[in-house]
């Protein structure tokens, strides 16, 4: 019994891809808002950079927070959350800020019930905007309510992380409405629910979403891409860091994995597993081994949601694993040169 037979038919029937492209790029608000629509580009690739945007952007954060006095309402936990919380205004790559700076709000007696803001912080930095107003308003954002008696002393440090705060508060990846489908199919079904008044507005609402440009074999190829930024990061900068850090992370596990393959009992059939990866990466990698035409199966596998492991295996009896996993790598670096090279025909608006 041969490797199909036992996993399943998964034989490569897709034809050579066109060549991608950024289409319609729109800034608006400041540099704050992002739209712009990839022609031709891999579901898994869209979906991985609106992942990383998500979760994977570095961002300055308060930490080491220290609350040497709190005699308010709000619990100790509740206090530390808080200030962690608070919107800071300094680039990652603003190292010496973030080595330096210190935050401090000390109000030692309340003589008067008021609203504490961030104005209220005392930093201590060369930059003294660490703290980030309202982007809309240019207000500082409100902290904690005291009431007279009470008192407070708190102080904090800043650090770099990424996954547990992010400056994108909006990052989607859409199907792109063909219109000529969508008109199509609104009259068939307008037609096909002639008794119900509402199947226009049904349809415009909900089912047009159906209605995606498609490939030859149906596949959506035309994605729109939104960002909103909340931080100091503009949204194009976060789009392009998106799309370095992707790359730096499909090339540190490709170096890794030529280190880690496992030759299986079947003929051509190679197996990688190590503790780095995760969905992000194995979804991609999944994709763009697949679109090689000398692939016959590939799969990648989380084998344990709490543990960082992930598995990908693939089979190929015309080249060699290195090859392979070589080709993923300069189809990924591909995609990223596009999206850093074409501005879409940008247009500020």
């Amino acid at each position: 019994m041969n490797f199909q037979e036992k996993n399943g038919s998964n034989i490569n029937e897709m034809k050579e891809g066109k060549m991608p492209e950024v289409k319609n790029t729109k800034i608006s608000e400041g540099g704050l808002v992002l739209h712009t629509e990839l022609v031709d580009f891999p579901v898994a690739f869209v979906n991985a950079l609106r992942r990383t945007l998500i979760s994977g952007i570095p961002t300055v954060v308060v930490r080491d927070v220290q609350i040497l006095q709190n005699t308010t309402q709000l619990p100790h936990e509740m206090m530390k959350h808080r200030v962690e919380m608070l919107p800071i205004n300094v680039k990652p790559d603003d190292t010496t800020t973030i080595k330096d700076a210190k935050i401090e709000l000390r109000m030692p007696v309340i003589t008067e019930a008021k609203n504490v803001t961030t104005d209220d912080f005392v930093v201590s930095s060369a930059n003294p905007h660490i703290l980030m107003k309202d982007p809309e308003f240019d207000t500082p954002s409100l902290f904690l309510k005291v009431k007279a008696g009470e008192s407070v002393h708190i102080t904090g440090r800043l650090a770099l992380e990424t996954g547990s705060s992010s400056q994108v508060s909006t990052a989607t990846a859409s199907w792109k409405v063909d219109p000529e489908m969508a008109k199509v199919e609104r009259e068939k079904y307008v037609k096909e629910n002639e008794s119900d008044k509402d199947a226009g507005t049904h349809f415009d609402n909900f089912l047009v979403q159906r209605c995606y440009y498609q490939d030859d074999q149906k596949r959506p190829y035309w994605f729109n891409l939104d960002i909103e930024s909340v931080g100091v990061l503009k949204a194009k900068e976060l789009l392009s860091m998106a799309v370095r850090i992707l790359r730096k992370q499909v090339n540190d596990y490709i170096s890794e994995a030529m280190k880690n393959i496992k030759h299986e009992k079947d003929k051509g059939v190679f197996s990688i597993l190590m503790d780095i990866g995760g969905h992000t990466i194995g979804a991609l990698l999944q994709s763009v081994i697949y679109a090689d035409k000398d692939i016959q199966f590939v799969s990648y596998d989380i084998p344990h949601p709490l543990k960082p492991a992930m598995a990908i295996q693939f089979a190929t009896e015309k080249k060699t694993p290195e090859k392979v996993l070589e080709r993923a790598k300069q189809l990924v670096e591909e995609y990223c040169s596009v999206i850093e090279d074409n501005d879409g025909n940008r247009n500020p608006v």
